[in-house]
C-alpha cells in the first residue's frame, strides 16, 4: 500500500464527516498522471494527455520490468489527489472500472503485468478508468475515407480506415456515428478487416439526414456503448476535431445495367450469370430510365407506382429447365412473387442488381424475360385466336402483349384515309 499525507488528515475522526461533505467531486485538472510500481510511484510518473470528451490517456512504450501478477497503481492529480478504489481491485484489461475516489485511504488498483507488454491507460479524471494491455505497440489511424462520397437516400455508406501498422490482437478499430447531431444516441460499430485496412457500414438514411462520424481505436472487446466511447478511446481520427460528416441528398443517379446476364426463367426463379455477391435485388422502374431511386424502397404490392425493389433470395444453383439448358449451374435467385405481382413488374423496366456485404452495389444487368412470359401467359395464349376474327359480322381484335401497360387500336375508315378513331383495348 502506498502511503500519503492525505490519509493522516482523514484519520481525524472529529472532522471526518465534515471533510467528506466539504470536498467537491474530483474534476479534470492539470497534471493527470499514472503512478505505480512500474513508475517507481512518484519517481518517474507517466504524464497523461488530453483525450476525447475530457478524458485523459497515457500510452506506454514496451515495459520490460519483471512479471508481476499484482502490479499496483493509482491515478494522480497535481493537486495531490490519489485515486484508488475500495475494496482493493485487480482490474480486467479492456473493461471499465468505476468507484475511484481520493477521499480516503482507498487501496491501490492492480493488474497482471507481463514483461514486454505495452499499456494504454484511460481516465475520466474522476471515478472511472480503463487499462489496455498489448503485445506490441498499438496502431494509430492514418487515414479515413467513405464510399459513396455523396450518398443519396437509400444508399449505405462504407467507411474505411487505415492504420500505420497492423494492430496487435488486443486492439480493434471502431466507427462511431450520430444522426442529426444526436451523439447521446450514437452508434458504435466494430470495424472488420485485416492488415492495415478496416471498414464498417453506416446504414442508408432518408434524404436530408446529416450523419457525423469518426474512427477510434480501443480494445478488441465485444461491444462499446456510445456513452463509453470517449473513455474507451486510445487514439482517434476526428477530422481535426470537427468530425467527418455528410448530408444525404434527395437526388438520384442513373443505374446503367451491363449486358443481360439475368434470366427470369419462371415465376419464382431468376438465373444469375454474373460474379459472386452477398445479396441481390430485382429493381423496378415503372417508366424506364432506372435510377438509384429504385434502391430506396421495397416494392409495396399489389400495384407499386414508383421505383422500388424486390429482395431476391439466393438458393443454390439452377437445374431442370429444359428450355434453358444454358442456365444449368448458374446461381438461383428466388423472387417470392405472385403471378399478379410479377405481371405488374414486367410492365415496367426490371434490372437485377448485386451487392457486397456492406450493401454496396457491385453489378447490375438487364433481365431476359422470355422464360417468365411463357411461364405466366403461354398456356392461356394458345387457346386464343389472335389478330382479327369475326362473329356475326362483328370484328374482334386480339393481341398478345403481356408487357404492355395499355394498348389502343387505331381504326382508319379507308386504306387512304389520314384521320382515324382510337379504340382502347381491354385486358
Amino acid at each position: 500500500m502506498h502511503h500519503r499525507s492525505l490519509r493522516l488528515l482523514l484519520t481525524l475522526a472529529t472532522v471526518f464527516g465534515f471533510i467528506m461533505l466539504a470536498v467537491p467531486r474530483p474534476v479534470a485538472a492539470a497534471g493527470e498522471q499514472v503512478r505505480g510500481e512500474l513508475t517507481n510511484w512518484a519517481s518517474s510518473p507517466w504524464n497523461m494527455s488530453a483525450s476525447l470528451g475530457g478524458t485523459f490517456v497515457y500510452v506506454s512504450g514496451q515495459i520490460n520490468a519483471t512479471d508481476d501478477p499484482t502490479s499496483e497503481f493509482k491515478f494522480y492529480k497535481e493537486t495531490n489527489q490519489w485515486f484508488g478504489r475500495n475494496p482493493a481491485t485487480t482490474i480486467t484489461f479492456g473493461q471499465i472500472f468505476t468507484g475511484l475516489s481520493s477521499y480516503g485511504s482507498e487501496p491501490n488498483l492492480s493488474f497482471n503485468h507481463i514483461s514486454g507488454s505495452y499499456y494504454a491507460f484511460k481516465w475520466d479524471g474522476a471515478a472511472r478508468g480503463v487499462v489496455f494491455q498489448f503485445s506490441s505497440a498499438p496502431a494509430t489511424i492514418s487515414g479515413v475515407n467513405r464510399s459513396p462520397a455523396a450518398p443519396s437516400a437509400g444508399q449505405a455508406v462504407t467507411v474505411t480506415a487505415t492504420t500505420n501498422v497492423t494492430p496487435p490482437a488486443a486492439q480493434a478499430l471502431w466507427l462511431r456515428y450520430a444522426v442529426n447531431g444526436n451523439w447521446a444516441a450514437s452508434t458504435v460499430v466494430k470495424m472488420t478487416g485485416s492488415g492495415t485496412s478496416f471498414s464498417a457500414t453506416i446504414p442508408a438514411q432518408t434524404a436530408g439526414t446529416i450523419v457525423s462520424y469518426y474512427v477510434f481505436s480501443s480494445g478488441n472487446v465485444g461491444s462499446i456503448d456510445g456513452n463509453d466511447a470517449d473513455l474507451m478511446t486510445i487514439n482517434a481520427d476526428t477530422n481535426g476535431g470537427s468530425n467527418y460528416s455528410y448530408t444525404v441528398s434527395s437526388g438520384t443517379s442513373a443505374i446503367t445495367p451491363a449486358q443481360a446476364r439475368a434470366l427470369w426463367l419462371d415465376l419464382s426463379t431468376i438465373a444469375w450469370n454474373g460474379g459472386p455477391a452477398a445479396s441481390f435485388r430485382l429493381l423496378y422502374d415503372p417508366d424506364g430510365g432506372m435510377t438509384t431511386a429504385a434502391e430506396a424502397t421495397v416494392c409495396n404490392f399489389p400495384s407499386p407506382a414508383a421505383p422500388c425493389y424486390v429482395p431476391l433470395t439466393i438458393s443454390g444453383t439452377v437445374s431442370g429447365f429444359v428450355k434453358n439448358p444454358n442456365a444449368t449451374g448458374l446461381t438461383r435467385l428466388l423472387t417470392g412473387l405472385s403471378a399478379a405481382n410479377a405481371g405488374h413488374l414486367l410492365r415496367g423496366q426490371v434490372v437485377v442488381a448485386a451487392y457486397d456485404g456492406n450493401g454496396n452495389r457491385i453489378d447490375a444487368t438487364r433481365v431476359q424475360i422470355q422464360g417468365v412470359l411463357d411461364n405466366l401467359y403461354a398456356a392461356n395464349a394458345t387457346t386464343q385466336t389472335l389478330g382479327v376474327s369475326y362473329s356475326g359480322g362483328v370484328p374482334t381484335v386480339r393481341l398478345w402483349a403481356p408487357t404492355a401497360k395499355t394498348v389502343t387500336l387505331r381504326r382508319f375508315a379507308t386504306s387512304t384515309a389520314t384521320s382515324y378513331t382510337d379504340h382502347p383495348m381491354t385486358l
